[in-house]
């Protein structure tokens, strides 16, 4: 499924069909106070606005937003790893 979503739009959508999954259930559940459901909405479309920005950007939060980790990040998550597999 990520070879047809360019880097940059990865993690955004994601938030993006996370938000709308929280608004639709949000709507079918809230009877009265329904209005929350297009409020969430909102904000998770003012969010993906924001880490689709970001992700343009070269910094550490761009790198992670973007889907593409620097060699910093990559020996992170290889350290991470190997103390994962060192405690299992």
């Amino acid at each position: 499924m990520t070879t047809f979503i360019r880097p940059r739009l990865r993690v955004p959508a994601l938030y993006l069909l996370a938000g709308t999954v929280f608004a639709a259930a949000w709507l079918v559940h809230g009877r009265s106070i329904w209005w929350v459901s297009i409020l969430a909405e909102v904000l998770t479309v003012a969010r993906v606005v924001v880490l689709y920005r970001k992700a343009g950007q070269d910094s550490d939060e761009g790198a992670l937003a973007g889907s593409r980790a620097d060699e910093r990040l990559r020996l992170l998550r290889t350290r991470s790893r190997a103390l994962a597999g060192n405690a299992a």
